[in-house]
Formats: structure tokens, C-alpha cells, sequence
């Protein structure tokens, strides 16, 4: 199993690691800090040294509970490297999948849509609702009061529950805790201060106030009563 160090601290941005196994473009780690491809939210890039060389981390996929690395050199089983991420994608991962927890949750509270899907990208992002009908004027609310919270500056948090205690602890209607694998005992959740509790394996900023501004940009039918709305950070 790969440690997997971003859960603890999404604004580690390097660390030290042993390659374990090796392939022609790919590597696993003992440790990483890039996080991999899942739950919506796309994978770090970033760079690999070690003794004699260095390489692109072009992406990264989570493989059977180890996470490869896919590097556009060779590097060889066994060695020591040094990982740093590409900041600047992580940050804006972080900053997009906060949001997306805040809108996907402003949506449940004023009109009770659930969040049906959803895909983070760093410079625009999406998510999919039902049962969904939004008019111009509902999309302004939904704007409004999720900038009106991003204004309050809500610290958000990593907490870890029993599957137990989180179900007791959450909205069924936002979370679904049902859909993760009963064999899943010990779940991570992102909270967001007085306001969202949800279960999540992706990165996340410390505090609302990082996310700027939300502007939705676009809103289409993808199915009766699913609507997919777009939105960016200013």
C-alpha cells in the first residue's frame, strides 16, 4: 500500500520516497504527496529526482491500493527520490473541489437537489443535480449564498469517523454513505464549519476564503430533471 500523504496535509508539497516497483513509464512509491486521478478531481503533476537523473510525473492512478506514478523517463526500482508537486495545479484542484463541497451543498439547502455527479478541473468545473429545474434568478441565489459564506472566511477541516458515527453525523441526502463498500469501517470527511459535513478522498483548501469568488457560467440538461451546471473561481 502506498502512503498516501496529501490526506493528512493537502499543502505538503514534497517529500521523500523509495520507488518499489518500476515499469516502462511508471513508478510506485512507499509515500507519495501526488495525489491521484479519482472522486472527480484530476490527478498532481510534478517532478521526481534521484541520484543520476529526474523525470516528469505526467499522472497518476491508484492501482489495487498503490498509486502509479506515470514519468516520462525511466527510473529504477529501488532508488531514493524526491517528489515535489506542481503547486500551482494542486492549489487549484484544492480550491475548485472546496467548492464544489460548498455549492453542491448550498444547492441541497435551498433547493434540495443532490449531487448526482461531478467533474474538477483547475480552471473550470462542473457538477450535475437532481432533481434539477434552476432559472436565471436561482442561479443567482445560488452564487449569492455561496459567496455570502466564502465571505465569512469558515475554516474547512479534515476529520476521520467511524462508517457508524458518519452516518449519524451526515445528510444522507448529500453524502450517500450507503454507496461506499461496506468493508470501508474508518471514513474521511471534509467539514466545513457550521455548514457541510461529506466524506472525501480528494485535496482541499483550509479556509472558504481561498476560493475567491464562484461565477456559474453555464447550466444544460443532461436528463429528465438532471441539470449540469459550470462554474470557475475569481
Amino acid at each position: 500500500m502506498t502512503d498516501l500523504l496529501y490526506l493528512n496535509d493537502c499543502y505538503l508539497r514534497e517529500c521523500d520516497a523509495r520507488v518499489i516497483e518500476s515499469g516502462p513509464n511508471w513508478v510506485v512509491l512507499d509515500r507519495t504527496v501526488f495525489y491521484p486521478t479519482g472522486g472527480g478531481q484530476e490527478h498532481d503533476t510534478g517532478t521526481m529526482t534521484f541520484d543520476g537523473g529526474a523525470a516528469n510525473v505526467t499522472d497518476a492512478r491508484k492501482d489495487k491500493g498503490q498509486v502509479k506514478h506515470f514519468v516520462d523517463k525511466n527510473v529504477p526500482a529501488g532508488v531514493s527520490v524526491h517528489c515535489v508537486v506542481d503547486w500551482t495545479r494542486r492549489h487549484a484542484n484544492m480550491r475548485m473541489h472546496t467548492s464544489q463541497h460548498l455549492v453542491s451543498a448550498v444547492v441541497l439547502e435551498l433547493f434540495k437537489a443532490s449531487t448526482v455527479g461531478n467533474q474538477i478541473h483547475p480552471e473550470r468545473s462542473r457538477i450535475d443535480f437532481a432533481p434539477a429545474h434552476f432559472s436565471d434568478d436561482d442561479l443567482r441565489s445560488i452564487e449569492q449564498r455561496a459567496n455570502a459564506l466564502i465571505s465569512e472566511k469558515r475554516p474547512v477541516s479534515i476529520e476521520y469517523m467511524s462508517r457508524e458515527d458518519a452516518l449519524n453525523a451526515t445528510n444522507a441526502q448529500r453524502t450517500d454513505i450507503e454507496r461506499i463498500p461496506k468493508n470501508v469501517q474508518q471514513l474521511r470527511l471534509i467539514r466545513i464549519k457550521d455548514y457541510d459535513l461529506c466524506p472525501c478522498g480528494g485535496t482541499h483548501v483550509s479556509n472558504l476564503q481561498e476560493l475567491g469568488r464562484v461565477r456559474i457560467v453555464g447550466l444544460a440538461n443532461k436528463g429528465k430533471d438532471v441539470q449540469r451546471m459550470e462554474y470557475v473561481l475569481e
